[in-house]
C-alpha cells in the first residue's frame, strides 16, 4: 500500500488517497528467473534408512500368477513423484510412518530393486505407460519433449479392450500437452486450486485437491471396469507437508510429504472400498525417480543417474489372485508395469514392449537396462548421460565414463571405469546395441526431434519448473562438452542462488553467480536467474544486458523476450516492451505473461478497458498458470476505480487458483483498509508473509498500515526491510517518507519522497505527499508544481488532494469557474470529501453564480460527511439561510423546471491545466433530481455565503490553501 497523505481520524471514504498504491501494485510482470526453487537438505542418517525391506517377506523371482489371473480387474496406478524407494517403511526407512503403503506390500508383491529409466517425470511417466524407453517413445526430458503420437500407450490397449479410463495428475509437467493423455477418456490436468509458493516457484496440487476429482470420476465411472492413474507430486522439493506432517517431520520435511501422500492414497483406497470395488482392482504403486539429497553432491534429480534418483519404489497388490507377502529381488523397472498388467488381465502382450511380463520367470543373465538424462543437455548444454545397469554393474557414458560395481560398491563412490576395462568395453559395446549407433549421435538427434509439432507454450510454463533454459546447437554435441557430475556444484550454487532471491538476498545471489558464470559463462539458465535477480535490485541496465545475452543462445524461448520487456516497461519505454512481447507472442500465441504485460502497457497508456481485455484474455487462456496474476490485475484496475466489490472478487478469485499469490492477499489487504477495516488488512498481510516473508511490495504495505496505527518503529523497520531487498523499490521510499513525517522527521520524509519521484516521476503518490510537506513549510508555489506533478503522473485516475488543492489555488486567485472545474473532479475521485462539498458551495453562493439550492445541498452534504467539522455551527446558519435564498425564487429557469451544475463550469482553463483535467471531468454530475432548485435569485445584500478554503496547517487538509 502506498499512501498518498495523511489521514484524518474520522471515518469515511479513503479509496482515492490509495489511489498510488494501487499504480505501484500493478504488477510488471517479467518472466525470465522464475525457477524451481530447492530447498537443500541433509541426507539422512544410516540410523533411519537400512535398506532393508520388511522382513516377513518372502523372496521370489517373479509374480508368481498365471496370464488372465485378474481377468476383468480394475487397474488403478498410483504415483508418487520423486520418491526414494528407501524413504518408505516397507523399504526400509525406520523414521517414517508409511502404513498403507506397508499394508500393500505385506498383503502384495514388493520389488526392492526397481529402476526409472531416466530420472525426469515425462520421461520416466512415458515409459511407465508405454513399456518403452524414452528413445523409443520420444519423451526425453521434460517440456521440450512430448510423447509422441505413434505409440500405443496402457490407456489405449485398455480403452481398446472396453474398460474406461481416467487419470488425474498435479503437476503441469505432466499437463496433456505433453501427450501423456493418450487413450484417456478423462484426463485432469486442471491445476487451478494448486499453489505456487513464489514468484520462482512451479505450479502443483496438493494430493488431498487431487482426489477430489478422482473421487468424482470414480462414483460416475466405478460400476464399469475401470484403469485409473493418479499422480501425486507432494514429494518433490520444495518441501512443505501440511499438518500434522509438517511439525512431525520438522527436521525431515521430505519424509514428512511421503508420509502426507502415503495419507491421501489411503483415503484413495478407501473410496474404493465405500464403492464396493477394491476387491475387484489391482493396485500398482510406483515413482517416476527418486531424489538425490546431497548424494554425489546432487540435492534433487535429473542431472545425474545415480542410483539415488534411479531406484523407486514399486508394489503389485491385488485383494485375491496374486500372492501376497512377496519380494522380488531381481532388477526390475517401470518399463515392466505394463506388459505385466496386460498379462494379468489377460490381454495380449505384444512383442513390441522393452520391457518384461514379471509373471514369466527371470532371464537367466543379468538384465541390462538402458539409463539416461537429457536433462543436463536440454537445461544446461552440457553433455547427455546414457548407461546400462544390471544387477552387478552400472556404466555410464560420459565426457569422463565411470563403471561401479554395484554389489560391493552399492554407494557408486569407487569408479572402475579404467580397472576393469574388460567390463566398461562390454556394457559400452551393449549400449551402443541399444542406441543403433554412436550415443552422442544418438543424443544430438533427440535434440533435433525436439522440435517436432511442439507447443511452445510449454516454454514459459516449464520455465517455472526449473526445468527449461536453453539448448544449443545439436552440432556441439559431444564428448567435448562439460561432465555433469564435475558441473553440479554449479548447479547447486544456481540452486542456492535462486533460494536467495526468494529469501530477498538478491545481492547475495548476484555475487555467487557472477562468480560462477565467470567459469560456465554459457549456461543461460543461470544467466537467466541472474538477469531477475539484477532486475529485484531495479538495476534494469545490468538485468536487461543479461536477458539479451539469453536471446543470443536461444532466441526461440519466450521468457527472456518477456524478461526485457519488463525491464522496457519498467522504465516506461512502452514502444520498446511491445516490440518485446510482440517477439515472445510470435514464438507462443497465447502466452499468458506476455498478454499480461500487454494490458499493463495499455493501462499505462491510459486504455482500461484495453487492458481489462487483455488481462481477461490471459485468464481465459491459461487460468492455471496466469490466472492468479491477471485476476491481480484486474483487481488492481477495479480498485484504481475505486470499485471496490468488484476489485474484492478479482482478488478472490486470484486466491481460489493460488493461496499463496501475494499480489491478491496485498490487493484485498487494500480492499479492507479503504472500507475501514485497517486490521483485518493487517491480518491479510501477515497471512501473505507467512508464504514469504521477504516480499518488498507485502512488506511495504504492511509498513504503511502500522504507520497509520501509529506503530512508526516497526512501520520503519518493514520498510528499511522492503528496501533492503529493493533498494529501487519507489512504494517503500514513499512510505517511509509518511513514517518518517508521523514521527515528524521532516527532513528525512522529503528525501524519503524525493528519492522515490527520482526513481520513478510517473508514480504520483510521493508528489501528493511532498507537495503537502512544502505546504506545511510555506512553499505553496512549490506545493502546487508538485500537485500538479501528480496529477500528471496519473491523470486517468487523478489523485483527489492534488485536484482539491490546485482548486484551492485557483479558488484564491478568484477564477472560481477552474476552481469548480477541479473541486467537481475531485468529488468525482471522492464523493465524501466533506472540505470540497464546503467549498463548491462557496462558490454556488457567490453573486456571479447565484445557485443557492446547488449552495445547499454541497452544505448539507458536508455536514452530513462531518458533522462535527470546524465552525459546524457557522455552517448550519449558512445552510439555513441558502435554503431560505432558494425557496424565494420566483420562477425555474430552465422548459423543465431544472438545472444542471455542468452548466456553471469555466470552460477557459490554461493551456498548461488542460492536460490536468480531462474535457469530460468538467461536466461531472448534477446533485440528485430531488435537489435541482427552481432558479430563485438571492437578494444581492445577502449572498448565501460559506468560509474560503480552509488553511493547510494540519496533516488532513485534503483541500489546503495555496
Amino acid at each position: 500500500m502506498i499512501e498518498p497523505a495523511e489521514k484524518p481520524t474520522k471515518k469515511r471514504s479513503r479509496w482515492p488517497e490509495f489511489l498510488a498504491f494501487v499504480l505501484a501494485g500493478i504488477l510488471i510482470m517479467f518472466a525470465a528467473g522464475s525457477f524451481g526453487l530447492r530447498r537443500l537438505v541433509t541426507v539422512f542418517s544410516p540410523n533411519d534408512i537400512t535398506g532393508e525391506v520388511l522382513p516377513e517377506l518372502e523372496p521370489a523371482d517373479r509374480i508368481e500368477a498365471q496370464p488372465g489371473v485378474l481377468r476383468d480387474y480394475n487397474v488403478l496406478i498410483i504415483t508418487t513423484d520423486t520418491t526414494r524407494a528407501d524413504h518408505l517403511g516397507c523399504y526400509g526407512n525406520r523414521g517414517i510412518e508409511t502404513p498403507v503403503l506397508d499394508k500393500l506390500a505385506r498383503e502384495g508383491i514388493l520389488c526392492s530393486n526397481a529402476i526409472t529409466p531416466s530420472p525426469s517425470t515425462l520421461p520416466a511417466h512415458s515409459s511407465l505407460m508405454t513399456g518403452l524407453y524414452p528413445y523409443h517413445h520420444g519423451a526425453r526430458s521434460n517440456g521440450t519433449f512430448h510423447l509422441v503420437d505413434d505409440v500405443t500407450t496402457l490407456a489405449e490397449r485398455l480403452q481398446a479392450a472396453g474398460y474406461r479410463t481416467g487419470a488425474a495428475v498435479s503437476a503441469f509437467v505432466l499437463d496433456s500437452r505433453f501427450g501423456l493423455d493418450q487413450g484417456f477418456d478423462d484426463y485432469n490436468d486442471d491445476l487451478t486450486r494448486g499453489m505456487k509458493y513464489s514468484p520462482h516457484m512451479f505450479r502443483k496440487r496438493a494430493a488431498e485437491l487431487t482426489n477430489e476429482p478422482v473421487a468424482k470420476w470414480l462414483r460416475e465411472n466405478g460400476s464399469e471396469p475401470f484403469f485409473l492413474w493418479v499422480h501425486y507430486f507432494d514429494p518433490h522439493a520444495v518441501y512443505l507437508p501440511p499438518e500434522p506432517f509438517r511439525s512431525r517431520y520438522a527436521d525431515d520435511p521430505y519424509d514428512g510429504e511421503i508420509a502426507y501422500a502415503d495419507s491421501q492414497i489411503g483415503a484413495l483406497l478407501a473410496q474404493l472400498e465405500d464403492l464396493g470395488v477394491r476387491d475387484k482392482t489391482l493396485v500398482v504403486y510406483t515413482s517416476d525417480h527418486g531424489e538425490g539429497l546431497g548424494e554425489h553432491g546432487e540435492f534433487t534429480h535429473s542431472l545425474l543417474i545415480y542410483d539415488g534418483t534411479l531406484r523407486v519404489p514399486l508394489i503389485f497388490h491385488a485383494p485375491s489372485g496374486l500372492p501376497q507377502g512377496k519380494v522380488l529381488d531381481r532388477q526390475t523397472c517401470l518399463i515392466d508395469v505394463a506388459p505385466t498388467v496386460l498379462s494379468l488381465l489377460g490381454l495380449d502382450v505384444p512383442d513390441e514392449f522393452d520391457g518384461l511380463d514379471l509373471s514369466r520367470p527371470a532371464p537367466p543373465e543379468p538384465r541390462p537396462l538402458l539409463i539416461e538424462t537429457m536433462a543436463s543437455m536440454v537445461m544446461h548444454g552440457w553433455a547427455p548421460l546414457v548407461g546400462i545397469r544390471r544387477d552387478d554393474y552400472k556404466y555410464i557414458l560420459a565426457p569422463t565414463p565411470e563403471l561401479y560395481d554395484l554389489r560391493q560398491d552399492p554407494g557408486e563412490e569407487e569408479n572402475l571405469h579404467e580397472a576393469q576395462a574388460d567390463v566398461t568395453r562390454g556394457l559400452s559395446e551393449r549400449l551402443a546395441g541399444f542406441l543403433g549407433e554412436d550415443p552422442y549421435l544418438a543424443a544430438r538427434r533427440a535434440i533435433d526431434l525436439k522440435t517436432l509439432d511442439l507447443d511452445r507454450e510449454a516454454m514459459g510454463h516449464l520455465a517455472e519448473l526449473g526445468y527449461v533454459a536453453t539448448v544449443r546447437d545439436s552440432e556441439e554435441m559431444g564428448p567435448e562438452l562439460r561432465d555433469p557430475k564435475e558441473m553440479i556444484g554449479h548447479w547447486e550454487t544456481v540452486q542456492k542462488a535462486i533460494a536467495m532471491r526468494a529469501e530477498g538476498k538478491a545481492k547475495d545471489a548476484i555475487a555467487i553467480l557472477e562468480a560462477s558464470l565467470a567459469e560456465v559463462p554459457g549456461d543461460v539458465f543461470s544467466r537467466s536467474v541472474l538477469a531477475g535477480a539484477y532486475r529485484d535490485l531495479g538495476e534494469l541496465d545490468r538485468a536487461q544486458n543479461h536477458y539479451e545475452l539469453c536471446t543470443s543462445y536461444d532466441e526461440n524461448n519466450p521468457t527472456f523476450w518477456l524478461g526485457i520487456a519488463g525491464v522496457h516497461l519498467a522504465r516506461s519505454e512502452f514502444n520498446e516492451a511491445d516490440e518485446n512481447i510482440e517477439k515472445a507472442l510470435d514464438l507462443e500465441p497465447e502466452n499468458g505473461q506476455a498478454l499480461i504485460l500487454r494490458g499493463q502497457i495499455a493501462h499505462r497508456r491510459g486504455n482500461e478497458e484495453q487492458a481489462m481485455a487483455l488481462f481477461q484474455q490471459a485468464l481465459e487462456t491459461d487460468p492455471g498458470s496466469s490466472g492468479a496474476a491477471a485476476n491481480d490485475q484486474i483487481g488492481f484496475l477495479h480498485l484504481q476505480a475505486g470499485r471496490l466489490e468488484e476489485a474484492r472478487e478479482a482478488f478472490e478469485d486470484a486466491l481460489h487458483i493460488d493461496a499463496m499469490d501475494s499480489g491478491a492477499h496485498d490487493g484485498l489487504a487494500n480492499v479492507l483498509s479503504l472500507e475501514g477495516n485497517v486490521d483485518q488488512a493487517i491480518k491479510e498481510l501477515r497471512l501473505a508473509m507467512r508464504f514469504n516473508p521477504n516480499q518488498p511490495r507485502v512488506l511495504a504495505t504492511l509498513a504503511s498500515l502500522l504507520s497509520q496505527k501509529g506503530e512508526q518503529d516497526e512501520a520503519e523497520k518493514l520498510c528499511m526491510q522492503a528496501l533492503e531487498i529493493s533498494p529501487k523499490y519507489g512504494a517503500a521510499h514513499n512510505n517511509l517518507g509518511l513514517i518518517y513525517r508521523r514521527m515528524n522527521k521532516l527532513e528525512l520524509a522529503e528525501k524519503e519522497y524525493r528519492r522515490a519521484i527520482e526513481l520513478d516521476p510517473h508514480f504520483d503518490a510521493p508528489h501528493v505527499n511532498l507537495a503537502q510537506l512544502l505546504l506545511r513549510a510555506g512553499k505553496h508555489e512549490d506545493a502546487l508544481d508538485e500537485f500538479r506533478a501528480a496529477l500528471q503522473a496519473n491523470p486517468q485516475y487523478p489523485s483527489a488532494i492534488a485536484l482539491a488543492n490546485v482548486g484551492a489555488h485557483h479558488f484564491n486567485e478568484r477564477r472560481y469557474g477552474r476552481a469548480l472545474a477541479f473541486y467537481r473532479r475531485a468529488l468525482q475521485r471522492d464523493p465524501d470529501h466533506a472540505l470540497v462539498h464546503r467549498q463548491i458551495a462557496s462558490i454556488y453562493a457567490l453573486k456571479q453564480f447565484d445557485r443557492p439550492k446547488f449552495a445547499a445541498f454541497h452544505l448539507r452534504r458536508s455536514l452530513e460527511l462531518d458533522p462535527e467539522q470546524e465552525d459546524v455551527e457557522d455552517i448550519r446558519r449558512l445552510l439555513a439561510r441558502a435554503e431560505q435564498a432558494a425557496a424565494q425564487r420566483p420562477k425555474p429557469r430552465g422548459s423543465d423546471g431544472s438545472e444542471d451544475e455542468g452548466e456553471l463550469v469555466d470552460e477557459d482553463l490554461p493551456a498548461d491545466e488542460e492536460e490536468l483535467l480531462p474535457a469530460e471531468a468538467r461536466s461531472g454530475p448534477s446533485p440528485p433530481e430531488e435537489f435541482r432548485p427552481d432558479a430563485v435569485p438571492v437578494p444581492e445584500d445577502r449572498p448565501a455565503e460559506v468560509p474560503a478554503t480552509k488553511p493547510s496547517g494540519a496533516a488532513d487538509s485534503r483541500a489546503a490553501e495555496t
